[in-house]
């Protein structure tokens, strides 16, 4: 199955171009995973447009018609669980434990903003008082059509936190996925699409991030951009966000994770059975390629020296290699470029 299309979908309509962008396995740098589309700005606005149109109805359609979505599509990953760990393996890179963790907490992402959307609905008629001679009620209504800027280091979880959380709250969402990982991303599209999302409110444009990416961040129909990935792309949309221009009816919402700079804490009375191990595994498991990776160890008082030395033996037990294999803990970093500047550092 390697080497084959993944479309973009524009209005629940599957659309190739001629251009394509190619995603390689990590640990074959020779073997074409997949050749995703490459979405110019014209099916942006394209996209936009349709999205727009489909706003209202979607917004108004009932929480508890949204959120089956959402549960529909969480049981369209149970039974695809491993086929997709396998797919991260070879597109991300990722180790078999962390691939599978990452579609487990894909489903879970699906449960939360469900049953989230519903408690919501279910508590609203309680916030507000209706004095003697008035009927007041307060109702949550999506913000408007919302583009999702995904990363690739989890290509399957992060893309859905960011899609269903909006989609759920009566957002159309249009799904710009990473250009290392479109293959595992299309997988959500296309549980969304088997859970019955109407047509518009899903779509799904892989492309260049220059050109797909900035062109939803500054399009004036777009209301709200979620994004995941490095400190200055993110800066780089909130400063191109703020600018309001000429048709654009509302200020655009950003959300924005960025990197991170996490700092472990050893102090003298720590279990270091317990802690030497879980310092290992943050800090170099999936090659550290993950904001949540542990990049600074303190270690206070009298147990230094022996943290040190037990941490160096630990990590050189550490097995690398292809994420195939089910014993290798530290696979390849994602690409060329990554592992360039990793060398420079």
């Amino acid at each position: 199955q390697l080497g084959g299309p993944v479309p973009a979908l524009v209005g629940g309509e599957r659309v190739t171009t001629s251009a394509t962008i190619a995603s390689v396995e990590p640990a074959r740098p020779d073997t074409v995973v997949a050749r995703a589309a490459a979405c110019s700005v014209d099916h942006v606005d394209e996209a936009v447009a349709i999205a727009r149109g489909a706003a209202e109805r979607w917004r108004r359609t009932p929480a508890r018609e949204r959120a089956a979505v959402l549960f529909r599509a969480a049981d369209w990953f149970r039974a695809r669980r491993w086929d997709i760990a396998a797919l991260e393996c070879v597109e991300s890179g990722k180790p078999w434990d962390q691939a599978d963790a990452d579609v487990c907490e894909a489903i879970d992402f699906c449960e939360y903003y469900g049953r989230g959307v519903l408690r919501l609905d279910a508590a609203s008629a309680d916030l507000v008082q209706s004095p003697p001679g008035e009927a007041n009620r307060l109702t949550y209504q999506g913000k408007g059509v919302t583009a999702v800027i995904a990363p690739w280091n989890f290509p399957l979880a992060i893309p859905t936190g960011m899609t269903v959380a909006a989609l759920v709250a009566g957002n159309p969402v249009i799904l710009k996925p990473a250009e290392q990982s479109p293959l595992v991303a299309w997988r959500l599209v296309e549980a969304l699409v088997a859970a019955r999302a109407p047509p518009g409110t899903v779509q799904f444009l892989p492309g260049e991030g220059e050109v797909v990416g900035a062109r939803l961040v500054e399009h004036p129909d777009v209301a709200v951009v979620a994004f995941t990935g490095s400190k200055a792309v993110g800066l780089e949309i909130v400063a191109r966000a703020g600018v309001t221009v000429p048709g654009q009816r509302h200020v655009k919402r950003v959300i924005a994770e960025m990197g991170g700079k996490n700092a472990l804490i050893i102090d003298d009375d720590a279990d270091t059975d317990q802690a030497v191990p879980g310092v290992v595994l943050s800090a170099f498991g999936y090659a550290g390629q993950k904001c949540s990776a542990a990049s600074r160890l303190i270690v206070v008082g009298d147990v230094y020296d022996q943290v040190v030395e037990r941490l160096v033996g630990a990590t050189r037990e550490l097995i690398v290699g292809s994420p195939r294999q089910p014993e290798v803990a530290v696979g390849p970093v994602i690409d060329e470029d990554a592992h360039k500047r990793i060398l420079r550092t």
